[in-house]
């Protein structure tokens, strides 16, 4: 039995952690200063005089933060205690904990620090409920007292293929973009057109000078940069996944991965109100599919920290579904859409297309001008992504299906760019709708709404599906 413990202090570096924002804001306006608007030592000290203010009193907030927060374990429950000007004390019970998760952070490691952040199914969507920085022997002990050593069961480690796989599927250069044409588009209003056009000619390499010889020399830069976010974006996404683990361990869910900031996240099973099985199309046509869960609590696992399986083989995934979570791949009843129900899924992306085609054909044959010739390039990148969407929306229209499994309702349908087979517990569906526009009801299709429990906001939906056979499917699921 661990003894309880009097309140402590959490970890020096949470002060650090406040501080982060502030000392960015503050070395930003003195670089202004030194490189746009030069003066002597005396003027600038003056020009300062605001942010050192500012220094002062965001330093002065964050140790009087830091000083006043304060936690205890207990021996079923954590004590919490913080404030400044109201003294907030509360606790949390162990057993209502839906998810626990431990970050490594690499600067926070640096000083021996953990970051621990505690949800529970009353709290907000948006935030952890509470999360604190703690000593790395502390953080052990508050995760033993939650493990009570429970055995590890159904263990599934990935290895780097599966890792690189997902890093290759998962990364997006886009980003690169958001980037770059901002700075370019700055550098040419303060160079003027011909020495920013000298200065890209002298950027490009031997590989860049064949791009530039196809397109313009801003273009190919452009190219260039996003394939060099989108490499940089692959490795951050590789070390992140690396060494990516996932058992069960009594009534937990563990997940963990990274290499180089590693995470540990438990969450509760009673807590998991979905599982899905998620491909994009680029993973579909190599035939992978991966796992991931949502939780009570929509923001509980924000973004990709629910996934627990990476891209595998269909065989694979089944079976460690299966193996941890007790969900069977049969399916005993199925409904699919109405044949000719394919305009649904492919009218919006198809109109985007033919106004991109319009604009492409009117650009070829009237030849707008400078600014259309220097928009071509984007524009037939827009067209070729316009049609990767009409692609998916394809693929998502013949998988698109309603079904029954052994202990759960099965909606596979889509959801942005990615394939989604859901996985919805009886247990957890609080309500099912059969929703009609003035369209179908002339032609005896509905749309199928799944609302769960806890989440007002969390709603599954798969369309155009025979009235008349969605009703005699749903009023046979036992969701007594």
């Amino acid at each position: 039995m661990i003894k309880e413990e009097r309140y402590k202090k959490t970890h020096p570096f949470s002060i650090l952690k406040n501080l982060k924002l502030s000392v960015l804001l503050i070395l930003f306006s003195i670089l202004m200063q030194l490189l746009f608007n030069p003066q002597g030592w005396f003027e600038m000290i003056s020009a300062l005089g605001l942010n050192a203010i500012y220094a002062i009193v965001v330093i002065s907030y964050s140790v009087t933060l830091y000083r006043k927060s304060r936690y205890r374990l207990g021996e079923d429950r954590i004590f919490l205690r913080g404030g400044i000007l109201f003294q907030k004390d509360y606790s949390i019970f162990f057993d209502k904990m839906q998810t626990i998760a431990f970050h490594y952070d690499l600067m926070a490691s640096f000083f021996g620090a953990v970051k621990v952040s505690i949800d529970t199914p009353a709290g907000s969507s948006r935030k952890c409920d509470a999360s604190a920085y703690l000593s790395k022997k502390k953080a052990e002990v508050f995760r033993q007292l939650i493990m009570k050593g429970l055995p590890h069961t159904s263990y599934y480690r990935s290895g780097p293929l599966e890792i690189l796989l997902a890093s290759l599927f998962w990364s997006n250069p886009a980003s690169g973009l958001l980037f770059v044409i901002p700075v370019f588009s700055r550098l040419r209003s303060l160079l003027g057109k011909e020495k920013t056009s000298e200065l890209v000619k002298e950027s490009l390499n031997p590989g860049g000078e064949i791009l530039a010889s196809v397109v313009s020399p801003a273009v190919a830069l452009v190219i260039l940069l996003i394939l060099a976010c989108w490499v940089i974006s692959i490795v951050l996404t590789y070390q992140r996944y690396l060494r990516f683990t996932s058992y069960r361990s009594g009534d937990y869910l563990v997940i963990t991965r990274g290499l180089v900031s590693p995470a540990t996240v438990l969450t509760r099973f009673n807590g998991i109100i979905c599982v899905s099985e998620d491909q994009s199309l680029l993973m579909r046509i190599f035939r992978l599919h991966s796992a991931g869960i949502t939780v009570i609590g929509s923001g509980k696992l924000k973004g990709d920290k629910g996934m627990m399986i990476p891209p595998v083989r269909k065989r694979e995934l089944d079976q460690k579904l299966q193996e941890v979570l007790g969900i069977l791949p049969r399916e005993e009843k199925s409904l699919r859409p109405v044949k000719g129900s394919w305009w649904s899924y492919l009218y919006y992306p198809l109109i985007w297309v033919g106004l991109m085609a319009v604009y492409l054909v009117l650009n070829f044959v009237f030849s707008l001008g400078a600014i259309a010739e220097m928009l071509f390039p984007a524009a037939v990148l827009v067209f070729l992504v316009l049609l990767w969407w009409v692609a998916f929306r394809i693929f998502a229209y013949h998988r698109a299906h309603l079904a029954v499994g052994n202990r759960h309702l099965i909606l596979c349908t889509y959801h942005k760019l990615t394939l989604k087979r859901y996985h919805i517990p009886f247990r957890k569906i609080a309500r099912i709708e059969m929703t009609q526009s003035i369209f179908q009801k002339v032609s005896g299709k509905c749309s199928v709404k799944v609302y769960v429990y806890y989440e007002k906001n969390l709603v599954y939906t798969i369309k155009q599906l025979n009235l008349k056979q969605a009703e005699e499917l749903l009023s046979q699921l036992p969701l007594k």
